[in-house]
């Protein structure tokens, strides 16, 4: 995928959603629907890493689910961090343990988030990375 085709991305508002569960990726996209932010959709960390080396000036937040099938999602956050120092991460997950929270702040996300998630808390947090 380009990351400048005018066909997949045309606002400036670009959040990356790198989840494998689809349900997600419909919650995200039903709570930001209107608001003018481009969701970005990836399952594998794989696809996301290659799609972040062309573009990765061009994301805004990236939301990532701690337990990505197949992928050790801490290499994938510091291999982020390589190529992007300032993009925003948040660690989603289907559980909120403490200790989980922790080693996500430990790990250099910016924030961490349960899947358990009231929509609008989500929303809120999601857009309040796009505010000028």
């Amino acid at each position: 995928m380009d990351c400048c085709d005018n066909n997949k991305i045309k606002t400036r508002a670009k959040l990356l959603v790198i989840d494998d569960d689809s349900q997600t990726h419909l919650i995200i996209s039903d709570i930001l629907e209107g608001s003018g932010i481009n969701i970005i959709e990836m399952i594998r960390g794989t696809e996301a890493l290659d799609f972040l080396k062309n573009c990765k000036d061009h994301i805004d937040l990236i939301l990532l689910d701690i337990y990505l099938q197949g992928c050790d999602v801490w290499t994938l956050a510091s291999k982020i961090r390589i190529l992007n120092k300032k993009v925003p991460i948040i660690a989603i997950a289907a559980m909120y343990p403490k200790e989980l929270a922790a080693k996500c702040r430990f790990e250099g996300f910016d924030g961490y988030f349960s899947k358990s998630f009231k929509m609008e808390k989500l929303k809120d947090i999601i857009l309040s990375y796009f505010k000028n």
